[in-house]
């Protein structure tokens, strides 16, 4: 008896996005050869057709894409919440423009309490991204920490993926 089996669709589920019309803030004291690296990084980043490159050539079947907020915010510094609503409507029209290739994660601030928690039913009922890219990490708190519980259940209620990075 034969057993075949379907080929093995891969999905690459970590892929970020820089909107090309955007500066990213996290290379603004670096020097040398790890500037250098950080800005070919960067320029990668920025074009949608390097996120499909691997998606048209077949190796992979789609790409789950995020916009980390930490690219546009100094050290120590969190995103407003405008900042997370402009980065969820661009990725939202970014996945749009290449649907069945390219699948979005909201970004939310996993430590802004209810008022971060506010985004995640727009970005996923509105904009139709399929989860949440959280921070698992802001100073010393972590994911268990009070302050990203409404996150959490807004996740929760929605029945969304939570990609806790890094």
């Amino acid at each position: 008896m034969s057993t075949q089996t379907s080929p093995l669709e891969l999905i690459d589920f970590h892929s970020h996005y820089i909107p090309p019309e955007w500066t990213p803030t996290n290379t603004r004291d670096m020097t040398g050869e790890r500037l250098r690296r950080w800005e070919r990084i960067h320029r990668r980043l920025s074009d949608p057709d390097a996120l499909l490159e691997f998606v048209r050539a077949g190796d992979i079947k789609a790409r789950v894409v995020n916009i980390p907020a930490g690219l546009f915010t100094n050290p120590g510094e969190v995103a407003t919440r405008d900042v997370f609503r402009r980065i969820n409507d661009v990725l939202a029209r970014l996945v749009d423009d290449h649907r069945g290739a390219l699948y979005g994660l909201a970004s939310v601030d996993a430590f802004g309490g209810e008022a971060a928690a506010e985004e995640l039913p727009r970005a996923v009922t509105e904009l139709g991204l399929r989860g949440v890219f959280l921070e698992s990490a802001r100073g010393d708190l972590l994911l268990d920490a009070p302050e990203a519980r409404p996150v959490l259940a807004a996740a929760a209620a929605l029945d969304i993926p939570v990609f806790a990075h890094p």
